[in-house]
This record gives structure tokens, C-alpha cells and sequence, in this order.
């Protein structure tokens, strides 16, 4: 069953060329694969039967010029500072890593969330206090991501290369 495994901020107004370009990519490991608009434009969600790390290893093969970043979710919370920091934790957790270095970004559409800024610092001062992680801006191991879609969040605790961004592939090529 295909499941919601990406956040695609692509150029305005061409959400649905960006969204075939995206998925000429990855037809050829799951020809069921598709994406939906959002009522925010410019943001698109994939939704796929493969694993969301998956569809980002996919993407870094191949060029998709109208998006600027692809975030894998593993995660889909509800809205809420608390609730988003909560689910950051556990799947931190999950990750059984102790003392890794972290960066959080994350962004908000819609008017649920009052402050990006208020779930970053929240999410930050729990993984610093409660399994000993420690902020990195520059040079983290993971980035905690979270994509705020009005009442929904999508998160994602990843390798600091596991968000594809298109100015990172132009450098590398």
C-alpha cells in the first residue's frame, strides 16, 4: 500500500511537471508511485510503496530541475510542538546512537504551528537533555527534519545527505 514517503518544495505554479519529473525517477523501482499537490504552493507530497530513504537514494541518480528539496518522512504527527518533539524523540530512539551530533530545520505552512522556531528549539533542548545528542550547525551526523502541512507534521531523522537539495547535486556534478 502506498504511503505518503516525501515533502517536495518544487518552483511555484509547476507543481505538476515537477511532480512527473519526480516520478520519472522512481517508476522504475515502483511504477505505482505518485504525487498529490498541497493547498501550499509549491509543495507536493510522493507518496510510494518503497521506503522513504529509498526514494531519496533514487533521486540522488537522477536530475529533477524543478524541485528545489525532497525530505523523506518516516513519521506523520499531528500539528503540535509537543506532539512533533515527542515523535522526534522516539525516533531518535529508534536510531539507538549515543552521543550523535544533530542539526534541526523544519518549515511551516499553515497557521496551527504558531513558530517554526519554538518546535526547532523545542525538539533541540530534548534530544540535548534527554539522550545526551549535541547540536551541530555546521558538521551534524543527522538532520531532524520536520515538514508542518497545516494540522499534519512529517518527520524524518536522517544522515546529513538524506535530504536531496538541488543545489547540493549541481555541486556534485
Amino acid at each position: 500500500m502506498k504511503k505518503r514517503v516525501a515533502v517536495a518544495s518544487v518552483e511555484v505554479s509547476r507543481e505538476d511537471k515537477a511532480g512527473i519529473e519526480i516520478l520519472d525517477c522512481i517508476f522504475p523501482y515502483d511504477s505505482e508511485a505518485e504525487y498529490i499537490k498541497t493547498k501550499y504552493p509549491g509543495i507536493i507530497i510522493i507518496l510510494s510503496n518503497l521506503d522513504p530513504l529509498e526514494i531519496i537514494k533514487i533521486l540522488r541518480k537522477c536530475f529533477v530541475s524543478l524541485a528545489y528539496k525532497v525530505v523523506p518522512i518516516q513519521l506523520w504527527v499531528k500539528a503540535s510542538p509537543e506532539i512533533i518533539s515527542e515523535a522526534c524523540i522516539q525516533l531518535a530512539k529508534k536510531l539507538k546512537v549515543r552521543k550523535a551530533t544533530f542539526r534541526v530545520e523544519g518549515n511551516r505552512r499553515g497557521r496551527v504551528v504558531k513558530s517554526r522556531s519554538e518546535v526547532i528549539r523545542r525538539i533541540a533542548f530534548r534530544l540535548v537533555n534527554e539522550l545526551g545528542w549535541r547540536a551541530s550547525i555546521e558538521d551534524p551526523q543527522y538532520i531532524v527534519d520536520f515538514e508542518i502541512l497545516g494540522e499534519e507534521a512529517g518527520i524524518c531523522i536522517v544522515p546529513k545527505h538524506f535530504i536531496w537539495r538541488r543545489k547540493e547535486y549541481l555541486a556534485l556534478t
